[in-house]
């Protein structure tokens, strides 16, 4: 018996890097999963993995920053399982690094309408599918939820607001036995932290700078922070709600 078996999870911005991370734990664990992203092809390809070790998994594509999606998204999930037990709203959008004179306000606002948004309404509708059985939802900050972030204000703000999403829900759904937290990852090693190497265009330096932000000297793996967001989704945390988790590598503790 795996930890998971049974349990119908959706992973969000679950195409590549952090998110195909924790799909593929979960789906390692027993569960079915449900893959989601913007990028058909590529969703497709993970899902031909997932499907090796979770025969009855699906990719539906989905932008988050569009809410009609989002409402398809979730019929679709209703439709072919009936239920939702875990999720974990993962997509997101960095932006640019720029100071905030600097910053494209079409940008700001894609950011916001990604981040904010598009999970709010995430969160709308998996509360709408947990409420009868109960579940357990992880939304994905970062550790600049926690600290001010200088050169991406509009980002740092919209993670401020997933942990106020995070614990506001936690708080409004536990009667009906839906946990809810967040894990506050430091730079981790993905396609989006290559946004920030190149920002410059001296790599190696910036790669230097921001290991330096970590006390312990580096930037996260991928599985670092899939193993904190599968903790999260399990029996081990059954009495854990309302939390934001940094697993930063030290980042807001200085």
């Amino acid at each position: 018996m795996k930890e998971f078996d049974g349990k119908i999870a959706l992973v969000t911005g679950s195409t590549s890097g952090l998110g195909l991370e924790i799909a593929s734990d979960l789906a390692n664990r027993g569960a079915t999963l449900i893959l989601s992203g913007r990028r058909e092809e590529n969703g497709r390809t993970a899902l031909s993995e997932i499907l090796k070790v979770s025969p009855n998994s699906s990719f539906i594509r989905c932008d988050i920053s569009k809410p009609e999606e989002i409402t398809k998204l979730f019929s679709e999930i209703f439709s072919k399982y009936g239920k939702l037990d875990l999720a974990v709203n993962n997509a997101g959008l960095l932006g640019t690094i720029a100071m905030i004179d600097k910053y494209p306000d079409e940008l700001a606002h894609a950011v916001i309408n990604t981040n904010v948004a598009g999970t709010w309404l995430c969160l709308k509708e998996e509360v709408k599918l947990m409420k009868v059985n109960g579940g357990a939802i992880v939304n994905v900050g970062s550790a600049t939820s926690l600290v001010g972030y200088k050169g991406n204000a509009v980002y740092s703000a919209t993670k401020h607001a997933i942990v106020g999403l995070t614990k506001s829900v936690a708080l409004e759904y536990a009667h009906k036995k839906i946990r809810v937290n967040a894990v506050c990852p430091g730079v981790i090693e993905t396609d989006m932290s290559d946004i920030i190497l190149n920002a410059f265009g001296k790599p190696e330096e910036t790669r230097k700078i921001i290991e330096g932000m970590h006390p312990l000297g580096r930037m996260a793996s991928p599985g670092e922070i899939a193993k904190s967001c599968i903790w999260l989704l399990g029996e081990s945390a059954s009495f854990v709600t309302g939390v934001a988790l940094p697993v930063d590598g030290g980042w807001t503790a200085v």
